[in-house]
C-alpha cells in the first residue's frame, strides 16, 4: 500500500501520506483567510 518511498521516522511518513489524500489539516493562520494546505 502507497507509492513505496521511505522515511527514516513515522512522523514523516505520517506527512508524506497526505500527498495522496485529500485532506488538507494545515490551516492559514490569517484571520481572514480559510485556505488549507497539506504542507505547513
Amino acid at each position: 500500500e502507497g507509492c513505496g518511498r521511505r522515511f527514516a521516522n513515522s512522523s514523516d511518513r505520517k506527512k508524506h501520506t497526505l500527498v495522496h489524500t485529500t485532506d488538507k489539516p494545515y490551516v492559514c493562520k490569517y484571520v481572514s483567510c480559510e485556505k488549507s494546505y497539506t504542507h505547513p
